[in-house]
């Protein structure tokens, strides 16, 4: 399965302080907090883990606008998650956060819409 991993954003604008990146799958995120190169992101318009990880994998890309961070953190559903260098693939990621809303929540079952 191939995945776009390069994101290009189509707006960029400020809510309640934060700057807002929306991208053209739809799926956007909130830069809470960047320091030292760790971003803290909430998401926004996002329906699926799956959507919004594609623009989080995005992010690590070397032609992306946002590339340099060092980390991205993020709750998506309650579950947190942790992006870097050792985990910053799609599949990667979307499977960590499957698998710790199992251990958190219970049962977690997969649905294709």
């Amino acid at each position: 399965m191939l995945f776009r991993t390069r994101v290009s954003f189509e707006g960029i604008f400020k809510i309640d302080g934060g700057m807002c990146f929306k991208a053209q799958n739809g799926t956007g995120f909130k830069l809470n907090s960047l320091h030292s190169g760790i971003a803290c992101i909430e998401p926004l318009g996002a329906t699926n883990i799956e959507d919004f990880v594609t623009v989080v994998v995005g992010c690590f890309d070397e032609k992306s606008n946002l590339y340099g961070f060092r980390a991205i953190e993020f709750d998506f559903d309650g579950v947190h998650i942790v992006v870097d260098s050792r985990n910053m693939d799609y599949e990667t990621i979307v499977k960590e956060w499957y698998n710790k809303r199992k251990v958190k929540f219970g049962r977690c079952q997969i649905v294709d819409e």
